[in-house]
């Protein structure tokens, strides 16, 4: 008698658990990536002036001002705070620039650390798109190649994308997520991690009964 209230107990406890549990989700908004890195770029413009021409600069040169400008990148993401976890950025051979989690905020992307995003650009349609690597949701951005440091940081973008041989037919047919797509994105998200919680959680009772 006491081993079977002792069992209900148990079972009552872990339903509850798995049924009180509302397990954390975040889906990350594009549209603020995308906003954040165009005025990320006008910040620099302001600090370090437009009227300078990026065609003289050297390989050298244009790397040192992407690394400055990734690092600021990162600083006004984490400003604006779109996801409850410190976000790392970096950028890749490819030109493209990866959102990542920071979980140890040493701003440098480690072993296990989950890629979030990605922002790559389409010179040919002249805007930049960011892709939710984990929902698969994609936003698009115009821009403007005119003035120093968007010479500086698109055409830094835009030389090393070329030289990974990745031409603009690849993003000819890039399918766009509707603009205001977050709140059903994140509505989604949620039912799967209920869904999810709910399975473990029958799971779990299910382990439990066999094992009895």
């Amino acid at each position: 008698m006491i081993k079977l209230k002792l069992a209900l107990l148990v079972f009552v406890s872990l339903l509850i658990a798995g049924c009180g549990s509302s397990p954390k989700v975040e889906v990350v908004d594009l549209n603020k990536v995308l906003d954040i890195m165009m005025s990320t770029l006008d910040k620099m413009k302001k600090a370090k002036g437009d009227k300078k021409s990026a065609d003289k600069a050297t390989k050298e040169e244009k790397d040192k001002f992407m690394k400055e400008f990734n690092t600021l990148y990162a600083i006004e993401l984490n400003k604006a705070k779109i996801t409850s976890k410190p976000i790392g950025t970096v950028v890749n051979a490819d030109g493209s620039i990866t959102g990542y989690a920071d979980i140890n905020k040493n701003k440098t992307k480690d072993f296990g650390e989950t890629d979030l995003f990605k922002v790559e650009i389409d010179f040919d349609r002249s805007r930049l798109i960011a892709s939710d690597l984990q929902n698969g949701y994609r936003r698009d951005h115009g821009f403007s190649m005119g003035g120093f440091v968007a010479g500086m940081i698109l055409g830094n973008m835009l030389s090393r994308q070329r030289g990974a041989g990745i031409g603009g037919k690849r993003f000819s047919n890039s399918k766009m997520s509707p603009k205001n797509y977050h709140s059903g994105a994140v509505s989604k998200a949620k039912s799967r991690a209920a869904a999810k919680s709910r399975a473990k959680s029958r799971s779990r009772s299910g382990s439990f009964s066999r094992g009895k």
